[in-house]
């Protein structure tokens, strides 16, 4: 993971946090960056537990100001589409890297989790310069979702967890979303 990185996500989210209303133009601008910045970082495969949370709390520290800068600007709420998107694609590359720790507080999850729904409702619109960018939010999404399902089900297999009966509904609803057929890069 390069320093640089991490520093120009650091150095963007500090810059929008410290806007009072940012246009978005800036928005815009400072997120295509924050999201090719993400997809260069790979989440922490680190097999000692100690090396593995210093690298976590690194991730953490650098993407904070960004992660503290959607929330304050309700960025999941934005009524631009293309903002929304760019916020979506951040949220999702948290999530993968930040793993498996939740990157917002549980009273900002549920605006986050509306947000990356009314993604995913807008891939019909195939015609769109941004849908490969809706499927990449999908597919993330989707891969956290079935990783930690396969996590649950290990833990029921050694005996860690008793399988509730709601879970039982889990399997089919995630294969039905792997396989939709409006979504057919992920499979």
């Amino acid at each position: 993971m390069e320093e640089s990185t991490l520093q120009l996500i650091c150095g963007i989210g500090a810059k929008l946090g410290q806007l009072a209303r940012p246009n978005k133009d800036v928005l815009v601008k400072s997120l295509r960056q924050v999201v090719s910045a993400l997809s260069q970082i790979e989440q922490p495969s680190v097999v000692e537990v100690a090396a593995k949370a210093q690298v976590l709390r690194e991730l953490e520290a650098a993407t904070k100001p960004l992660r503290n800068s959607i929330v304050k600007h309700g960025l999941p709420n934005h009524t631009d589409k293309d903002v929304r998107l760019l916020v979506a694609i951040c949220v999702s590359e948290f999530f993968r890297i930040l793993a498996p720790q939740p990157p917002f507080a549980d009273k900002h999850l549920r605006d986050i989790f509306k947000l990356i729904i009314s993604i995913f409702s807008e891939l019909a619109d195939t015609i769109s310069a941004f849908f490969s960018r809706r499927i990449s939010v999908r597919k993330k999404t989707l891969q956290k979702v079935m990783e930690v399902y396969r996590d649950y089900c290990n833990k029921c297999a050694e005996g860690h967890i008793t399988i509730c009966d709601r879970f039982e509904q889990i399997p089919c609803k995630v294969l039905m979303l792997c396989y939709d057929k409006d979504c057919k890069e992920f499979r």
